[in-house]
């Protein structure tokens, strides 16, 4: 339950102890915010010697920000949430609910905002507004954590056994780049 710096000369120092199941780690204004997947605890935000919780969620794993907003999702059987942080106005939204066991979220450079939920094996694209997200992909082998860039958004799946990365381009078109 730790978050540790690897120094250029090879040593661990540790940042953060004190931790439950620590899982989403991204950098943002000039810190980084961490998550805990082992119950009810604060999104945090590091900064230097500054240690603060931005809002409360369970089982958070995945994190991912746009620039204004933070998003998160909950690793929980049926109802886990998808989670929308404003820290202008300190006002957190969910965009969604009755998740099973959402692993990652990720937003891509044209604000498309995706989804895994390992529990249903598939890739879900957000869409605002009151009716139902899509599905990106499914049959997957667990997927977990997400990633997008140019080349488009990477999965990879949390599988025991035969687990894969894949990356899906903006045409649709799916690779399997490492199995």
């Amino acid at each position: 339950g730790s978050l540790v710096v690897l120094e250029a000369n090879a040593s661990l120092r540790p940042i953060l102890g004190g931790l439950d199941k620590p899982d989403g780690l991204i950098a943002w204004r000039g810190g980084l915010l961490a998550s805990q997947e082992g119950g009810l605890y604060p999104l945090l935000h590091l900064r230097g010697d500054q240690r603060e919780g931005l809002f409360e969620g369970t089982n958070i794993e995945g994190i991912a920000v746009d620039g204004q907003f933070i998003y998160a999702v909950e690793d929980l059987k049926a109802t886990g949430r998808l989670l929308r942080f404003d820290p202008a106005t300190k006002t957190l939204t969910t965009l969604r609910t009755g998740l099973a066991e959402a692993e990652g979220v990720a937003v891509c450079p044209d604000g498309s905002l995706f989804y895994s939920e390992k529990g249903r094996s598939r890739v879900m694209r957000h869409r605002p507004g009151d009716g139902p997200d899509a599905v990106l992909i499914d049959g997957l082998r667990a997927p977990g954590f997400l990633a997008c860039d140019s080349d488009g958004l990477w999965v990879a799946e949390d599988a025991t056994h035969h687990a894969r990365i894949l990356l899906i381009e903006p045409g649709g078109k799916t690779t399997v780049v490492l199995s």
